[in-house]
């Protein structure tokens, strides 16, 4: 099963959230866990808003840890079409996603993978599993 980790799981990973972090650690050895390139730019611009001092730093190393350990799903084309359809689809459900939750979506659902979120606007994403590792 592929696990793709969304901006605010990282971020729970990160501020060291024990129940994400144990599940984490209890992910099967078969399994994947990786982040979309877009959670990537989710994150660094975090990161550049926050004002230069020794918290940021220590911000900055901890992410660059966890960043260093994980994979990175590409926009691939393939992406590019699963974004296009489920926009649309949101679109027409009368539902609106920001265009980087559905860039991270599409990476998702195109890997018949599972998002690691906290975030309620992915539930308007039609046929997206979701876990939430911080219950």
């Amino acid at each position: 099963m592929n696990f793709v980790l969304d901006t605010n799981a990282v971020s729970d990973l990160v501020a060291e959230h024990p129940v994400a972090t144990a599940l984490l650690a209890a992910v099967a050895a078969t399994d994947t866990v990786l982040l979309s390139v877009v959670t990537r730019g989710d994150l660094l611009f975090g990161l550049e808003r926050l004002p230069a001092g020794r918290r940021t730093d220590n911000l900055r190393i901890k992410l660059a840890g966890i960043l260093g350990a994980l994979a990175f799903a590409p926009v691939t084309p393939a992406v590019a079409e699963q974004y296009a359809l489920t926009k649309a689809a949101c679109e027409r459900a009368g539902g609106r996603v920001n265009d980087n939750n559905l860039w991270i979506a599409a990476t998702v659902l195109t890997l018949n993978g599972t998002l690691v979120t906290r975030d309620k606007d992915f539930g308007l994403v039609a046929g997206l599993t979701i876990e939430d590792w911080t219950v």
